[in-house]
């Protein structure tokens, strides 16, 4: 489920957490990246958020603010190699 997390584009961001992958398209693009850490939090203890330009950030409720993740460590925290 974490590749097809990765390997995903779209125009709206996108959380990753309890191996779901939900798309934010219910709000407007300026206040999509604070719901998808907010839906993070309310419903996990970590998960990502990956952006429509690609980049990707890990949010936990152990941390005040996302942190900027990028692909090679998303696959290393999940124990899977990229071909």
């Amino acid at each position: 489920m974490i590749q097809e997390f990765i390997n995903s584009s779209c125009k709206n961001h996108l959380v990753y957490y309890q191996d779901k992958i939900v798309e934010i398209d219910y709000c407007d693009f300026k206040n999509q990246f604070q719901i998808a850490c907010f839906k993070v939090r309310d419903n996990s203890s970590i998960g990502f958020v990956k952006t429509p330009k690609g980049e990707y950030f890990m949010v936990s409720r152990q941390f005040r603010s996302a942190k900027k993740f990028s692909e090679q460590k998303i696959l290393e925290f999940f124990g899977v190699e990229n071909d």
